[in-house]
């Protein structure tokens, strides 16, 4: 697929759950969260799709997001990649190697198994959600000061 068909089905995909385009994002918003999509881009026919997860109440940049860099956590979404004969997945994906039709699932997948569970569940399960969709908490939320205080504070309401 060509760049343009990839970014026209990102645009597809994201509409379909619910974001909407603003700026160089696309944006989704609860009581609790600000879901958050950016694109980061190589220099080569790859990029990077990173949710991004930005907790009310505690986020300082809401509501001017601009970049991947504004949110507390994240994550990407993992494509197919192909390194000769091995198939896997990876969160680099080279759009040039696959058809919209081999792409499409996996926004589904992404959506329904861990981006939406997330968005949903809100803060009070944030901390539980992060340790069965990423990894320990206390490893994810070190880069913002007193965010994992903050959500065990939330959990416990």
């Amino acid at each position: 697929m060509e760049k343009n068909e990839f970014k026209s089905l990102c645009k597809k995909m994201f509409y379909k759950y619910g974001l909407v385009k603003i700026k160089n994002g696309y944006f989704l918003e609860n009581e609790d969260y600000v879901l958050s999509i950016f694109f980061q881009s190589s220099y080569a026919a790859t990029y990077y799709v990173n949710f991004c997860f930005s907790v009310k109440g505690y986020n300082k940049n809401l509501p001017n997001l601009e970049e991947v860099w504004d949110t507390d956590f994240s994550h990407r979404i993992m494509f197919p990649a192909i390194d000769g004969d091995k198939r896997y997945l990876s969160g680099l994906f080279e759009y040039g190697k696959f058809t919209v039709e081999e792409t499409e699932p996996y926004f589904d997948v992404a959506f329904n198994e861990w981006i939406l569970p997330i968005f949903r569940e809100g803060k009070k399960n944030a901390l539980k959600n992060i340790r069965k969709f990423f990894g320990p908490p206390e490893n994810i939320l070190y880069v913002r000061k007193g965010l994992y205080e903050y959500l065990l504070k939330e959990a416990a309401m």
